[in-house]
């Protein structure tokens, strides 16, 4: 009964806030006082914490909504006002089922950071280790409970209707229900920030997590000396650099940036596991020009597969090669019946070859050379042509937008392709120098034997399968050409890679140098092929 009395005046406020947004969009059409955009961005500020939280997953989104409304939705990022101290006391209790002063030795009542989902507060666990405690609102999931079923129940009214095309409402709302329970989680947040320490590089630091002082509701780390880019932005925007180096002796902001590239390309293109809202306010300079990642609630992960072409179509644009860039670039995106393949590849070389040209024209001003404006051409183009993106992957994207904006703000001069072909040049071996790898005694044997054991395996089962007759393959016929010739190059690239690993594995075997030198060339023509098929 309390949720339906919670779902009725939550309706109600829907409701007020669709009609009141309503009439402002109208004056603002007949008088044009005010931009649409920000009355909308103002609207789901008026919500509470759902509206918060549904108008950020929309920034995200600049595969559904233009750049302009993408960056109005932006601002939802900033701080909000603290709840009062004894709300904290009571989920801290609560969630941790001892008094406070069992738990801390000090504790500061006044926040030093605030936002839509919790507050953090500075405070000493009983050791005297200084600590920053992550508190959630109050209620906050019942009243985002209630939010979603109304939503919900709104969306499919709106989707019985036709009213937002093909998008599928109730498909996203479930998304962003997904994604914000997420966030909502702090065990999971924590879990986040121990895999991303697990993997940091040099340079990078990840908090270390008090597990006995954290709950779902109640997060507590290590406490980070430093400054937050935010702060050190204000400061250099108000001409006051003698302050932050005052806050930091030593700092060396070029040096400090580098090593924030590459933790960040360390997270998107090798572990493929990633910290994905690397705001200004998220990150912190250190001593030792070490950067500092804080907040954990948003991360994204990208398969093997996407982390390779990401990583790839990253290095390829770094080194100017505009062919091979372009062919890992439209491995991002998924063709459905209606795509236009051929039409969105034209836009996306075209695009490529001018965004090289510019990163590679140190003259350029910033503002031209982010992937910011690179991004505002691309996403366009893919709703044009009717290709889809993951959403892993726009987070993907927005991380590497925000960090590349945050790089250019503070250090304008900055060579991104340079750190760019740097950093691949050092993690990223080339083709040949992976294939003299693969070659060399003992490097990577087991993990070449586990798959060509794994793949031999896989296929004696299915050969079993067929001598009893119990083989079934189900196949889905498609109309499209493009989508058959893509599922060719998929099946033609499986097949010779792995017929090259099993070539290569009989030259581990006893036999004469001729047969084994003639092996290892066999496996190299099956490589080569393997990747001829991945890029044409």
């Amino acid at each position: 009964m309390r949720d339906l009395f919670v779902d009725l005046e939550r309706q109600f406020l829907v409701l007020w806030l669709a009609l009141r947004f309503g009439l402002n969009l109208l004056r603002a059409r007949l008088w044009g006082h005010e931009r649409p955009e920000a009355l909308f961005r103002q609207t789901l500020q008026d919500f509470g914490v759902t509206g918060l939280k549904l108008g950020q997953f929309l920034a995200l989104r600049s595969d559904l909504l233009p750049p302009h409304v993408c960056r109005e939705l932006d601002n939802l990022f900033e701080n909000v006002a603290p709840v009062p101290f004894e709300l904290v006391r009571t989920v801290i209790e609560a969630d941790l089922g001892e008094p406070m002063e069992n738990l801390f030795s000090e504790f500061d009542p006044v926040s030093f950071a605030a936002a839509s989902i919790a507050q953090v507060h500075g405070a000493r666990n009983r050791d005297g280790e200084r600590v920053a405690v992550k508190v959630q609102r109050p209620d906050l999931e019942r009243q985002f409970n209630a939010d979603m079923r109304n939503l919900t129940r709104f969306a499919a009214v709106f989707d019985a209707f036709g009213a937002m095309g093909k998008i599928p409402l109730r498909e996203m709302l479930n998304e962003f229900a997904t994604y914000t329970r997420r966030e909502m989680d702090f065990v999971l947040e924590a879990q986040t920030a121990d895999r991303l320490r697990t993997a940091a590089v040099c340079g990078e630091i990840v908090p270390r997590i008090y597990w006995a002082l954290t709950s779902r509701r109640v997060l507590t780390m290590e406490f980070i000396e430093g400054v937050s880019l935010a702060k050190a932005i204000s400061l250099i925007d108000a001409g006051d650099e003698g302050e932050l180096y005052r806050l930091l002796p030593g700092l060396n902001i070029r040096e400090s940036l580098h090593n924030l590239l590459f933790a960040s390309l360390h997270q998107l293109c090798i572990t493929g596991f990633f910290h994905a809202d690397p705001h200004p306010g998220n990150i912190i300079f250190c001593p030792g020009n070490r950067v500092a990642f804080l907040d954990f609630g948003i991360f994204g992960e990208v398969s093997p597969m996407q982390r390779d072409a990401l990583a790839g179509y990253v290095e390829e644009a770094a080194q100017g090669n505009l062919e091979r860039a372009l062919s890992y670039y439209i491995r991002f995106f998924t063709p459905t019946e209606q795509s236009d393949i051929r039409g969105f590849q034209r836009e996306a070389k075209e695009r490529i070859r001018r965004w090289i040209e510019i990163e590679n024209s140190p003259n350029r001003p910033s503002s031209e050379r982010t992937f910011a404006k690179f991004s505002d051409e691309t996403f366009p183009s893919a709703r044009r042509h009717h290709v889809l993106v993951s959403n892993d992957l726009l987070l993907f994207w927005r991380a590497m937008i925000v960090l590349d904006s945050t790089i250019f703000r503070l250090c304008p001069d900055f060579d991104i392709f340079g750190d760019l072909r740097t950093f691949f040049r050092k993690f990223r071996p080339s083709f040949v120098d992976r294939a003299i790898e693969i070659l060399t005694p003992e490097t990577h044997l087991s993990s070449l034997v586990q798959l060509a054991a794994t793949s031999a395996k896989r296929l004696g089962d299915i050969l079993s399968a067929v001598a009893a007759g119990k083989f079934e393959l189900n196949v889905t016929a498609k109309e499209s050409p493009e989508l058959r010739r893509l599922e060719n190059r998929r099946i033609r690239l499986i097949v010779l890679a792995l017929l090259g690993t099993s070539v290569l594995l009989l030259t581990r075997m006893p036999a004469p140098a001729t047969l084994r030198i003639a092996l290892a060339a066999i496996a190299t023509i099956c490589f080569a092929l393997s990747l001829f098929s991945a890029i044409i």
